[in-house]
């Protein structure tokens, strides 16, 4: 059996605005989403390690269990031989008595066996005599011999048993290693989190002020008490749209204007996190809506009408990813594409700067 164990993947995280000066306007979702995966497979590891351990409790007990059948064998083995080594019969008691109760019967025998009488000779196969034998090594481990062999096998699967515990206190161990180096991360992940979140809520006093300034200065509205302190306690105001941003205040409930959204930025707010996954895409939103609340720019009739048209084809065609790149057979996306090059053309040709009364370069990356 063979752990492998997954490298480590780095990540990188990058802003989904660049209008929105490096903070990714919705760290929740991303960081949220990462967290839950890492806790998830730290989950997974330690009931693995869990599985493993089991695992290694049980091939100890046979382990332990061995030992204790094969000490107890042993033990009866020494039963079955008597004192003078000769195995012995079950059916008759002691062998010694025997030769005690041979010694007895003088009246059956002329000569009693005692231990000082030479060994008789013993005849050959051939016709010779006199061929003494001497007890050998040989003969000592012959008779072991069943004896040892019934245990061979049992020996083997011990050996296989203790190799297969030896395997599984390393996949134990290193799946320990992972399982700590996964809680590492998650910990950090979380902290991060913690310190976008934070970030974020420092940020929707900016973004609320985006809002009510646009719909109190552009679209002449009024004002509810709420948006009014907006604009009175907030010490950074934003300049640039950021739709990511913007759409969270309208999920989470804190605000409800949304054909205010929806002018800035053309799409409803609580699609945004579905639809709105390109980058070029999210870019051209953000630029439409920073120029629609800028106080020091104009702009022409020509200007809102390309903003529509890309707007519509976005739609019809679902929203797609990497529109810009293929999909030449897409009669669909190849009007998408024309209206994305109409619209970031018009941030140049279509509007003006009021105080210098120019067209500007590069709105997208100016604003």
């Amino acid at each position: 059996m063979t752990l492998r164990v997954a490298g480590k993947t780095s990540k990188t995280i990058k802003s989904e605005s660049p209008l929105a000066d490096g903070f990714n306007p919705a760290p929740g979702n991303s960081w949220g989403v990462e967290m839950a995966n890492k806790t998830s497979e730290t989950d997974k590891l330690r009931q693995k390690v869990e599985q493993m351990k089991e695992k290694l409790d049980k091939l100890l007990k046979q382990n332990d269990a061995y030992h204790a059948s094969s000490e107890l064998g042993e033990t009866g083995q020494d039963d079955i031989y008597d004192k003078t080594g000769w195995l012995a019969d079950p059916h008759s008691e002691y062998l010694g008595q025997a030769v005690e109760d041979d010694g007895c019967q003088d009246a059956y025998y002329e000569h009693s066996w005692v231990a000082e009488d030479e060994m008789p000779g013993l005849e050959n196969v051939d016709g010779g005599s006199d061929l003494g034998h001497k007890w050998t090594a040989e003969d000592s481990w012959g008779m072991g011999r069943a004896h040892d062999d019934s245990g061979l096998g049992d020996e083997v699967a011990l050996t296989e048993t203790n190799d297969e515990a030896d395997e599984l206190r390393d996949q134990v161990r290193c799946l320990q290693e992972r399982l700590a180096d996964l809680l590492s991360e998650n910990n950090q992940l979380a902290m991060k989190v913690k310190e976008l979140e934070g970030e974020r809520d420092n940020l929707i006093p900016s973004r609320n002020c985006f809002l009510s300034l646009y719909k109190c200065q552009k679209l002449q509205r009024a004002l509810t008490l709420d948006e009014c302190e907006h604009l009175v306690h907030t010490s950074t105001k934003a300049a640039s749209g950021d739709v990511l941003a913007d759409s969270e205040l309208y999920i989470s409930g804190e605000r409800r204007d949304y054909d205010v959204f929806v002018d800035l930025y053309g799409v409803d707010p609580h699609a945004v996190p579905s639809v709105l996954k390109d980058q070029h895409t999210i870019e051209l939103v953000n630029a439409h809506a920073t120029i629609l609340a800028s106080k020091h720019k104009t702009y022409t009739p020509k200007f809102e009408e390309r903003f529509a048209r890309f707007i519509t084809n976005l739609r019809r065609t679902g929203y797609p990813e990497d529109y810009l790149i293929g999909f030449m057979d897409d009669v669909g996306i190849l009007e998408l594409q024309s209206s994305y090059t109409a619209f970031r053309n018009a941030l140049h040709t279509e509007v003006s700067d009021v105080s210098k009364t120019e067209v500007m370069n590069d709105p997208v990356n100016s604003w």
